[in-house]
């Protein structure tokens, strides 16, 4: 995307251009979940290679799920006990990193039955931030934290 030229053609400098783009996808992002994943998060395949999150028939069930608890209880708490590579866990840390990354003040905790997998989980995170196309600010980037400064997230 050349941005210089498209901010021309607007009569706009690229940095509104830029910015204007930036509030009107999270605007998307914020409304569609499943096109948040597609178009930001990334994950990584059994052969190792980097692919866009598009959810799998467990996963549309569990984000159905969320959605409903979320509508009727302005909150999601979710406890998997779940069959092993089904990816209740990526979607969960997915729905976690879209909430805290897009509004504010938002807290995501997220417990697993043993620290390895606690790690594999964070892990799984700090990928999405680190090939997220418009990463958010982060102020605390540790083993067991990573904070949104200027949405009060973590």
């Amino acid at each position: 995307m050349n941005i210089a030229a498209k901010a021309a053609a607007c009569g706009v400098s690229p940095d509104q251009y830029r910015e204007r783009f930036l509030t009107l996808r999270a605007a998307l992002w914020k409304s569609d979940f499943k096109r948040f994943a597609r178009e930001v998060i990334r994950i990584r395949t059994k052969s190792g290679d980097l692919e866009p999150l598009v959810l799998n028939s467990a996963q549309e069930i569990l984000h159905a799920a969320a959605e409903d608890q979320l509508k009727d209880e302005r909150w999601v708490r979710l406890a998997g006990l779940k069959g092993r590579r089904q990816g209740f866990s990526t979607m969960v840390a997915a729905r976690a990193y879209w909430r805290t990354t897009l509004w504010d003040r938002q807290r995501a905790y997220i417990l697993s039955h043993e620290m390895a997998s606690s790690n594999t989980l964070f892990a799984m995170t700090a990928l999405m931030q680190e090939k997220h196309p418009f990463p958010p600010a982060v102020g605390t980037d540790n083993a067991k934290e990573l904070e949104f400064v200027k949405r009060g997230s973590s």
